[in-house]
């Protein structure tokens, strides 16, 4: 699911920010189509937009994360989720939501990131 966020900074200049919410099956096949259409998906949305938000449920490791994020080519740089506790449970533990959050093109490296913990997509 993406969509496109328009606002303006400080400054008075006017931004789009694309923002796509990604889940990825477990296993399967559906994870190997998914993962082909993220791809695809991204190489065509780089070109279009220069500021990219990604959120993600990735059903992997952060390494493999990171190595599939380089693969997409879009600069996309790893933000710290601190307070999202989701609504999940998983061995009777409640997980996040949304493991990964990565963004590309912002003029300023932001050094946190927090999940509305109210907001269940």
């Amino acid at each position: 699911m993406s969509g496109i966020v328009t606002g303006c900074t400080k400054s008075g200049e006017k931004f789009q920010l694309l923002v796509t919410n990604v889940h990825i099956p477990s296993s399967g096949i559906r994870k190997k189509n998914t993962i082909s259409e993220l791809m695809s998906s991204f190489k065509k949305f780089n070109i279009k937009f220069n500021k990219l938000l990604l959120l993600r449920d990735l059903n992997m490791d952060t390494l493999a994360s990171i190595r599939l994020t380089l693969k997409m080519g879009t600069g996309f740089q790893k933000a710290k989720v601190s307070n999202s506790k989701g609504s999940r449970y998983n061995k009777g533990t409640v997980g996040r939501m949304i493991d990964h959050i990565y963004y590309a093109g912002l003029n300023s490296r932001p050094n946190w990131c927090t999940a509305n913990r109210f907001l269940d997509l």
